[in-house]
């Protein structure tokens, strides 16, 4: 598709959109129970409410594997594109890692940090001041009338976003890093700070240093350093600040959230990692949810999603929602809508909650209900049990026998490699409702305390457990 010109410009029509989506769609949902099963979901949820279709991908892949940058976003059956019937992805990379733990917050703080910086000798245009303030306009209008607060970087340097992290702490410290400005795949010497667009490069034609071996990686373009025309800073140095800067202030205070305007951030292309893309980078270092445009997009597309996106946050909906109402915004007969991509850092079927509203008010006395999901099973410690215990094909068969797991509905369990996947489909199926008792998690949690009763984290939540508070 990008050899072809598909991904830029007006030659990737709406038709094209189709063409490509229809071969996504029979790709991902296959002749079999999966398409009948998504259907089935299609005609329950219908208009009155949105379904989550969230796409896992191995962080264990091959040089030659592209699954991460194809726009599974167009997804097209005969109704139309998915997203016009209510659906809304997301991705998530499966790999060990905590499940982050969000309190409410009463405001949003947004930084917008507006990077005027190009590079005319790669293509990239300097910004105006035109096309910041359209996306600064987008911003106010979703704070004007939500509980949205903004505050602006101008076309700081690397070391001046560093310096705002470290002294705006706690209260002050932004839950969400807007980044508006130039993105790049490539490979920077980090000797002169030279960049170069091809992906295998031998030496740096600035200085003469070797690159052999070097990764390629996504970049962002900042206010560049004396004598330089931009400075690119990449999505592992990105990724450690902000991780650095969660890990001084705690998950209450740290960022959940980063969106980036800038074009191929979503990208990871060329090496034996998904990581080296900004996205997947941010991913890997914490970041809880990432929002990025893994294609070239317009100022307009841009400032229109941000305005519909960042009101549907102030209103308190999930990050998906807000997500599908951005590119509902973009226009779905454009040529813009499918570019955002959201990753997510954890399995939410619920479809991603950043900032809940405060409760009001919770009575100590009521005990939690004990419906369990995935999200439930992963931040609880639950999931790794699973993978650490049940660890072979006849400990996997024991529990499912014990939930009444139909035998048939079975995945193939994997020979090698790790289990968290396999895991994570048992429960996606319960909760979509391949048990005749029901999608409640809660099921696979006392199966496991019932085999295995002296294991404290499943007895710390089995539903035995709960009847004895």
């Amino acid at each position: 598709m990008l050899e072809q010109g598909l991904l830029v410009g007006e030659a990737f029509s709406q038709q094209m959109q189709q063409v490509i989506g229809q071969g996504i769609y029979a790709a991902l949902f296959p002749n079999g129970p999966g398409r009948d099963l998504l259907q089935r979901m299609l005609a329950i949820s219908g208009s009155r409410e949105q379904l989550h279709i969230q796409l896992v991908f191995s962080d264990k892949v091959e040089r030659r594997s592209r699954l991460v940058d194809y726009p599974w976003e167009l997804a097209h059956d005969q109704g139309g594109f998915l997203v016009q019937q209510q659906v809304v992805f997301s991705r998530y990379i499966g790999f060990v890692g905590t499940t982050p733990q969000l309190p409410p917050v009463k405001n949003i703080n947004v930084l917008l940090v507006s990077s005027s910086a190009g590079d005319q000798e790669m293509g990239l245009e300097p910004l105006g001041s035109q096309e910041q303030k359209a996306v600064l306009d987008g911003l106010q209008r979703a704070a004007a009338e939500q509980r949205i607060q903004i505050r602006q970087l101008t076309s700081p340097t690397w070391q001046e976003l560093g310096d705002y992290l470290t002294e705006n702490t706690h209260e002050q410290a932004p839950h969400i890093i807007h980044f508006d400005g130039h993105g790049f795949f490539g490979q920077r010497c980090d000797r002169c700070r030279t960049i170069h667009r091809e992906l295998r490069v031998e030496r740096c034609r600035g200085c003469g240093e070797s690159l052999m071996g070097k990764v390629p990686q996504g970049y962002l373009l900042f206010k560049p350093r004396e004598g330089q025309t931009a400075d690119y800073i990449s999505a592992m140095e990105l990724g450690d600040l902000l991780q650095s800067v969660s890990l001084e202030q705690g998950e209450k205070y740290g960022v959940r959230l980063m969106v980036m305007s800038a074009c191929k951030t979503g990208f990871s292309l060329a090496s034996d990692t998904l990581f080296n893309g900004v996205a997947q980078s941010l991913i890997q270092h914490q970041v809880p949810a990432v929002l990025a445009m893994q294609y070239n997009v317009t100022v307009d597309g841009a400032t229109a999603f941000a305005d519909r996106f960042y009101r549907a946050l102030g209103n308190g909906k999930p990050i998906t929602t807000a997500v599908r109402l951005g590119q509902q915004a973009m226009g779905i007969e454009g040529n813009q809508w499918y570019r955002p991509v959201l990753y997510l850092r954890w399995y939410d079927n619920e479809g991603g909650q950043l900032f809940a509203n405060l409760p009001i008010h919770t009575p100590p006395e009521i005990i939690p209900p004990t419906h369990m999901n995935l999200q439930d099973l992963t931040r609880n410690g639950i999931l790794n049990e699973l993978v650490s215990l049940f660890n072979n094909q006849d400990m996997a068969n024991l529990l499912l026998d014990t939930v009444d797991f139909p035998v048939h509905l079975r995945p193939v369990f994997p020979q090698s490699g790790i289990l968290l996947g396999y895991w994570q489909g048992i429960c996606r199926q319960i909760q979509n409702g391949v048990l005749p008792s029901g999608n409640d998690l809660q099921l696979i949690v006392d199966g496991a305390a019932n085999i295995y009763p002296a294991n404290l984290i499943f007895q710390k939540y089995s539903s035995q457990k709960r009847d004895h508070i």
